[in-house]
Formats: structure tokens, sequence, C-alpha cells
């Protein structure tokens, strides 16, 4: 099988020499590479003649002030610059056809390529982003913590025969394969950069506090932290739906930022966390207050089976209506039942259980909006899925 690589920079080279080793791999750039373990060909439409898979690997760069070696806070944010992957598109609808399949492997931004790219070929398109790090790409490629691969409908025939051909170049079998659309795929690659500065960022904080109060190792927090596998470090409680609650969740944000303000510690990460929840919670009110009905929370305590209320997102989110519109609250094991109304209302499944209907039963024409994605669809009502947008 022929492979194209279209970009042969510090990524593009590594990545066409691994795909060298088991396809037949034939390289194009605007500029000389130097010496390769693989073929270059001196123009675009001689290097992907025939290609089944033509990989792009080109640079999404950002001004320099957004470099990361200057404050840029002050700054308005910025995409990505996509001027060079735009102009690779086009060139390659010129040279190539639908029966082969464009690869973009180069990080972007949810949405870019449905809406920046595809516009601009007819050709299929993959994408397919490595998590790699500078010095270690080879064996990261090699030994990856999943593959990443995205279409425009997430396609499982396609995706499939993808991945077959990728699968020849890695070191291990029990990789797992992420499926999904463009979007999921891009934000999969997007989260999974900004996680890790998420870490380094907590991890800076414990620092911080060590500084200023004294007695802390920080590598024995750290140490400590890393250890919890269960939750911490797992795919456990990674689930979107409600905002945190709990007895001691918010609380906790709310004492160390309050620790991190006494001592003058600036970048107050845990004052963020408070100031997002609620933002959360009060976004959650507004999709509710949308419907302009009444409307009825399922899940009045933190959490199933708890019969404690304290620290409650569904009361949080309540907060919100109050004086805007009538709400109620169903909790057996709060001894919470709403009336019996006689119009319709819209209900928010506050708790994520196993029974995902909280055996309520929903009378028809209502709206029923579920975080948790869970529900099924319950004949005579509309069941919304929030965060699931796939058409």
């Amino acid at each position: 099988m022929k492979i194209s690589i279209v970009g042969v920079g510090k990524v593009g080279r590594v990545f066409g020499e691994v795909m060298s080793e088991h396809h037949d791999v034939c390289g194009y750039d605007v500029t000389d590479p130097g010496p390769v373990c693989f073929d270059m060909a001196e123009t675009l439409q001689e290097c992907v003649k025939d290609s089944t898979y033509i990989f792009v690997v080109g640079p999404t760069p950002h001004p320099e002030e957004f470099e990361g070696a200057a404050p840029c806070s002050h700054l308005d944010a910025v995409d990505f610059d996509y001027s060079v992957l735009i102009e690779i598109f086009g060139n390659l609808e010129k040279v190539t056809t639908t029966r082969q399949t464009i690869v973009l492997i180069s990080t972007v931004s949810p949405g870019t390529i449905r809406y920046k790219l595809k516009p601009l070929i007819s050709n299929p398109i993959i994408y397919s982003p490595a998590l790699i790090a500078q010095g270690t790409i080879a064996h990261d490629l090699k030994n990856p913590e999943m593959v990443i691969m995205g279409s425009e409908t997430a396609d499982e025939s396609q995706l499939y025969d993808y991945s077959q051909m990728y699968s020849r170049i890695l070191d291990k079998t029990n990789v797992y394969y992420a499926k999904g659309t463009w979007e999921e795929c891009e934000s999969i690659k997007m989260m999974y950069n900004t996680f890790l500065v998420m870490k380094y960022t907590f991890a800076n904080t414990i620092i911080d506090i060590s500084e200023k109060i004294g007695n802390i190792d920080t590598d024995v927090v750290t140490t400590a932290l890393g250890k919890c596998t269960n939750r911490l470090f797992s795919g456990k409680q990674f689930s979107a739906g409600m905002v945190p609650g709990g007895v001691c969740l918010p609380r906790d944000s709310v004492a160390l930022s309050s620790t991190l303000n006494s001592e003058k510690i600036k970048g107050n990460l845990f004052e963020s966390l408070i100031v997002l929840r609620e933002d959360q919670a009060k976004a959650m009110a507004d999709r509710l207050l949308d419907y302009e009905r009444p409307v009825i929370i399922i899940g009045k305590s933190y959490k199933p089976g708890v019969p404690i209320a304290q620290g409650s997102s569904s009361l949080l989110v309540a907060h919100y209506l109050k004086y805007k519109t009538d709400y109620y609250f169903y909790d057996p094991l709060m001894d919470e039942y709403p009336p019996k109304l006689s119009y319709d209302a819209v209900y928010l499944l506050a708790h994520m259980t196993h029974d995902s209907t909280y055996g309520f039963d929903f009378p028809e024409g209502s709206i029923i909006l579920d975080p948790w994605r869970r529900c099924p669809d319950i004949e005579g009502c509309i069941v919304i899925h929030i965060g699931d947008t796939r058409e």
C-alpha cells in the first residue's frame, strides 16, 4: 500500500520514517527536508499518485506572542493559523481522486475540518492526530495511549479500514481506538493537551501552598495523589452531567481558595472552580427556563441513594430558578413529591442512576432534559440528551 506524507517537517519526517517500516511511503514538502529514509517527490502530484492514504502534516502555529514564552492572558485569545492547511487542501483537490483518503494529523480546534477544510476538497477526510511529544515521537507513534480516528459521520467501515492499516506500525496490540466524528476527535486531542496543562497547573499550586504554609514537601502530596488510580487517575467519576456536589467537594474548593487568598498567592485556581461550577449550574437553569414551563427536578439529594441534600447540585440549579418559574423536586428518599400537575412540565434528570427513568411516570407531552445521556426514548415525550449533538 502506498502512503503519501505531505509536510515533512519535524513531525512529518519521523511519521514517514515509522510508516516506511511497513508501508511504501512517498513524501513531499515545499522546502528541502534533507536526507530521509523514504522517497521524496519533486511535485505534489507525483507524491500522491496511486496513494491510498495521503497524510497531511502541516503546521498550525500561533502568533509569537501566544507561544508561551511571554505573558498573553491580557490579550484576546486567537485560534490556530490554518493558512498552510488551507493551501495544502486546496492544492490536493487539484491532484487527487475521490478514491483517495486524506488523513489530517495536525492539531486543530473543534469544527475546523467541517467548516474550514472540507469545503475545499471532495475527498473523504479522516482526522487522526497523534499523541506525541518532541524527543519521543517515534516511540509515541508506535506505543500510543490511544489511536484517534474521526470521519464525517463516524463511519465504521471507513474507520475500520484505516485502523487495519495503522495497526501495522504499532508495537502493542491492546490499543484503544477512539472513533468518532471529526468534531469529537478534534475535541479529544485538544482536551488531552489542555488536561495536561491543568495537571501541571494544579501540581504547581501545591508548591505555592508549600512555600507559604511551610512543612509541606510537594512531592509527598503529588506522589500520594498520583497513587489514586481509582477515582483521580482513571475513567471513574469522569462523566459529564450535573455540576459536582456533595458534603465535601464544593466546600473544599472554597477553603483552599480562602487559603490562597489569605496567603496572597496569585492565580487562584480554586476560586475559578467555584465560579465555573456556579456558571454551569446557571446555564442548566437557563436551559430549563427556555421552555417556559414549570420545572420538576428529579433527584434532590447530592447523589442517588444518600438522603443528604448538603452541597446538592440540584439545589444550586434551583437557586437560579427562584422567582422565575414554579419548580418542584421528586425524590422519594428525601420525601419530595411534586403536586399532580394538570399541565405539562419540563423535567431535569439530576441523578445518574442505573434506572435512567427513576421509575417516574412522565405525562405525555413532557420535555425531559437528560444531562447524562442515558434516558431512553419515551413515547409521547421529548427526551433531550444534553451534550449529544450528533446529527
